[in-house]
């Protein structure tokens, strides 16, 4: 049986379903390409469009038939690139990784299907879906520009160095080192232009920009799917268990099936102040236990994972982010893991004073943070509203949330305010007549 090899030291790619997207994806890049499909014609016109390279090569036959994949030697491919239906695409990682031990990067263009996006999640494939991002991310890996690279022969080799470029369309793009928070890693350098920056709070990140980022292996890795990727599903970029607190209600079962975990735990209030790290996040339903405590506060004042009040507004077809709170660059990023799985109206909101009143430092802030929803809207391919009210936030926010299914909103963990100094999310979160979610910062 014939098997088709790479050049050696060539960097290889194979492409699974010969669409016009893939190939959109894959054109003028360096490197050897494989086509793999069962319809001749496409893979023809593949081969055509490419204009008739060398480096392209077809391998016809089904991606889900084993045989197929014998004629790859897949120990010199750098990554495999599918666009099929869910179905199909869940096999052939499954023949990758299974079947053929493939330890390489595998991405899958496909649309939202999330019991099988799960299932490629613990099979480590990448499934992405905006065509820009698609292609800024292979062109990374091909050409080695680096995305992000890790460095093995440092430390202990495990992943907790590596350095991340700044791209065009990067959700980091125009963020203050003082805006990425995460626990158990740091940014340790910043190269500009041939230089070194000290990362300190206030420097704005720029296209081409490397970041020097050090940390916990799982964090780093962490880091890279929420910011370069940006393929994580809520909650699991905290844990991968979600508890649950109160009664069991359709709420609860609606909002089940919006979790990338899809596993909900009832456990004993009591037991929320022992979680570990497995514990993505946190859901609270009405019921006579929590008529007895007050654990909202206990959110403000504790919980480092999100945490869902439930008041019976679902399903969530509108979706209210308040961004009057101390966090809120943290709250927009963590955020788009949860919304770009909802078909919902999506609208971001900033209470400030009268135009006239406005400071210099109020007025930037503003322009940072309708940039920061444009870049995510352009990333993600999401359709998020930037609205912009003007007087008290409380009194505005809960004047429009009537509008709205559900609540959005970040704090610092550890901070509630008090009447002399009411702390706004909390204040929000009180008075909220639909169902909130928190989403904390902690402090390092």
């Amino acid at each position: 049986m014939h098997m088709y090899r790479a050049v050696e030291g060539g960097k290889v790619i194979v492409v699974v379903g010969s669409s016009e997207l893939l190939f959109g994806s894959v054109k003028g890049l360096e490197g050897e390409i494989y086509a793999v499909d069962d319809d001749r014609r496409r893979l023809e016109a593949f081969l055509e469009e490419s204009g008739g390279s060398a480096d392209v090569k077809l391998v016809y036959g089904k991606p889900s038939d084993v045989e197929v994949w014998r004629k790859l030697n897949l120990s010199t491919a750098d990554l495999v690139l599918t666009h099929l239906g869910a179905e199909s695409t869940l096999g052939v990682v499954q023949i990758l990784r299974n079947i053929f031990g493939y330890a390489g990067q595998v991405v899958c263009i496909l649309d939202s299907d999330s019991e099988i996006e799960k299932l490629l999640y613990e099979l480590e494939a990448e499934v992405v879906k905006p065509h820009r991002f698609i292609r800024g991310y292979i062109e990374e890996v091909l050409l080695g520009k680096g995305a992000y690279r890790t460095f093995p022969e440092l430390g202990a080799g495990k992943g907790e160095v590596v350095e991340v470029r700044v791209q065009e369309f990067s959700p980091l793009l125009g963020m203050r080192i003082m805006d990425i928070k995460q626990r158990g890693l740091k940014i340790a350098l910043v190269y500009r232009n041939g230089e070194v920056l000290l990362p300190v709070r206030e420097l704005k990140l720029e296209v081409g920009d490397r970041l020097l980022v050090v940390g916990k292996p799982d964090r780093v890795n962490l880091f890279i799917h929420t910011f370069v990727i940006g393929d994580y599903r809520f909650p699991l970029e905290w844990g991968n268990r979600v508890l649950l607190c109160g009664e069991e209600v359709e709420e609860v079962k609606y909002l089940r099936g919006l979790l990338g975990t899809g596993k909900v735990e009832k456990v004993g209030c009591d037991e929320l102040k022992n979680i570990d790290a497995s514990v993505g996040g946190v859901i609270f339903t009405k019921g006579k236990e929590l008529f007895r405590k007050d654990y909202l506060r206990f959110a403000f004042e504790g919980l480092e994972v999100p945490s869902f009040f439930l008041k019976g507004s679902s399903p969530y077809k509108n979706i209210l982010i308040s961004l009057n709170t101390d966090t809120a660059v943290h709250l927009l990023v963590k955020s788009v893991s949860f919304i770009r799985y909802i078909n919902a109206r999506v609208d971001v909101l900033y209470v400030s004073q009268v135009e006239e009143s406005l400071s210099k430092e109020e007025r930037e802030r503003i322009g940072e943070l309708k940039s920061l929803v444009e870049r995510l809207n352009r990333v993600f391919s999401l359709s998020v509203n930037f609205l912009r009210k003007e007087g008290n936030p409380v009194r505005e926010t809960l004047k429009l949330l009537k509008e709205y299914d559900l609540l959005l909103l970040g704090y610092k963990v550890g901070k509630r305010g008090s009447f002399f100094s009411p702390y706004t999310p909390y204040i929000l979160s009180r008075k909220s007549s639909v169902s909130t979610l928190l989403i904390p910062e902690v402090s390092d």
